[in-house]
Parts: C-alpha cells; sequence; structure tokens
C-alpha cells in the first residue's frame, strides 16, 4: 500500500501538470509549473473482521518529493523520493506490525495536442517490525526487508472548456514484492520461522479525470475527482510457510482470494 500511495503522487502530478497547461492557455497567472513538488500524507483506517481473517487498525504517515523540468514543448521528465510509515494493529488478538519503506522514481509526461502518455519506474526499499502473544508470551522480529519495483504507463484524451478539464485514461501496472523471511525471537515454545513467497501484478485499468482551475486572491483552487475501474490479470495470492522453531515440520498458508475487479474512486483539493 505504501509503494501504491507513492505512485498516486506521481500519478496526481502528472496530471497537475496538465492542468497547468489549461491554466495557462485560460490566461490564469498563478499555476503549477514544473519544478519542485511535495506532499505530505496521514490516513487512519479501521477494517471488520471477515471470516477467519481480523480486520485491523492502521494509521499511515509520510512525505512524497519531487524535482520535474520541461525538456521541449512535448516532454516533461523528472525524478521523485518517498518516505512513509504505517503502523497496523489486529482486531481481537495481540499482533503489531511497523514499517518503513523509502520509494525512489524516474517519471515522464509526454503530450501531444490533446493526447497524453505518462510513464513511471518506481523502487521502493522497506524494513518492518512484527510482534504479536500467545498464551500471554510475547514473540517479536524486527528488521523484515521487503523490495518492490514496478512500473506504469498510461495513456488518454484531454477534452478541456474554459478552466475545466476532463481526461479520459487507459492504464497498465506492474509490480512485483520480494519479502525476506524471519524468525521470531525465542521467548517461548511457539517462537515462528517463516518464508515468504514473491508476489507479483499485473493490472489493466480504464477510468477518467476531472479537475478545474479556481482563481483565488493569492493562488490558484484546483480541486480534481476520479474514478478508475482496473482488472488484475495476475491473481496472484498471499503464501507464507511457518514452522516452530526447532522444528522440521513446515505448514503452508494461503491468503484470501483477491479481487481481481476493483474501483477506484478519490478526490483531491489543491492550493497553490
Amino acid at each position: 500500500m505504501l509503494f501504491v500511495k507513492s505512485s498516486d503522487d506521481i500519478s496526481f502530478r502528472q496530471h497537475n501538470l496538465r492542468a497547468y497547461e489549461a491554466g495557462i492557455n485560460s490566461g490564469d497567472p498563478v499555476v503549477n509549473t514544473p519544478g519542485f513538488w511535495g506532499k505530505y500524507h496521514y490516513v487512519s483506517g479501521s477494517g471488520k473482521n471477515r471470516g477467519v481473517v481480523y480486520g485491523a487498525d492502521s494509521d499511515i504517515n509520510g512525505l512524497s518529493l519531487g524535482l520535474d523540468g520541461q525538456m521541449n514543448d512535448q516532454l516533461i521528465l523528472g525524478v521523485g523520493f518517498g518516505y512513509h510509515q504505517a503502523k497496523l494493529t489486529a482486531k481481537d488478538i495481540e499482533q503489531q506490525i511497523t514499517s518503513n519503506y523509502y520509494t525512489v522514481s524516474v517519471y515522464s509526461s509526454w503530450t501531444n495536442r490533446e493526447w497524453f502518455v505518462d510513464g513511471t519506474l518506481l523502487y521502493s526499499y522497506g524494513s518492518s517490525d512484527f510482534k504479536h502473544s500467545v498464551s500471554n508470551l510475547f514473540y517479536k522480529a524486527d528488521g523484515i526487508k521487503q523490495h518492490l519495483w514496478g512500473g506504469s504507463i498510461a495513456s488518454g484524451y484531454q477534452v478541456k472548456y474554459d478552466k475545466l478539464m476532463l481526461e479520459s485514461v487507459l492504464q497498465c501496472n506492474y509490480l512485483k514484492g520480494k519479502f525476506d523471511g524471519y524468525k521470531e525471537k525465542k521467548s517461548g515454545i511457539f517462537a515462528q520461522q517463516v518464508k515468504n513467497k514473491d508476489v507479483e501484478s499485473v493490472d489493466l485499468g480504464i477510468g477518467c479525470r476531472l479537475s478545474e482551475n479556481y482563481l483565488l486572491d493569492k493562488g490558484l483552487l484546483t480541486p480534481t475527482i476520479q474514478l478508475m475501474g482496473y482488472h488484475d490479470f495476475n491473481n496472484d495470492t498471499a503464501e507464507a510457510q511457518v514452522c516452530l522453531i526447532g522444528s522440521d515440520t513446515w505448514v503452508s498458508l494461503y491468503g484470501n482470494d483477491k479481487k481481481q475487479n476493483r474501483l477506484l474512486a478519490g478526490a483531491g483539493l489543491h492550493i497553490r
């Protein structure tokens, strides 16, 4: 999820750069020009129990930074960096995961009249601390490493009217994640050793984004709404092998089947 947050920030930046062009064409004196940008996040959520899967409370905060420049009349290139921290606490059981992720990226935005193509490549390094309790005994594992890399390419068509811009978008995303195994520090007979399976996702999405510029006394207000539908062609589910430390018996655990189709709706408000 933290990897996806950095990707979404860049996608929103690419869209805002085209909204900048819409502002230029409409005569707005204050616009979102290529250069340095930043975005701070704080998200708090809660999930309900579903059958044998426990719900969880989550808190996410972080920062995305980027620098981009105009190469010519059609092409913008940029680099980005992100740091995000997440805390996940399971309901009804003593289990908690704290994660820190660092993400680097390169991205581009190319336009030709009403057509556009956006491209992004990302790499993310993460470290997690995990702890849980069984029969009032606590177990933990620190510094569990994760490596994620992926890319996205999106193409679409813009319709502009005065300060309003509507984009139709076709997008393809790829993500691969490698999660290191770990051994819990042994403080009881239930300490575990875990091996995680790599995950991979390939999805195709279609949708639209709508934004409009409103000139303020000192700045520019740009509300944006987005609606996207995605289909995951890989349908890769989470899998891990677990055994008690000191035992030779491994047990395979599988996550719930992933929903291959998903709908993403969102809204944002930017003041510049």
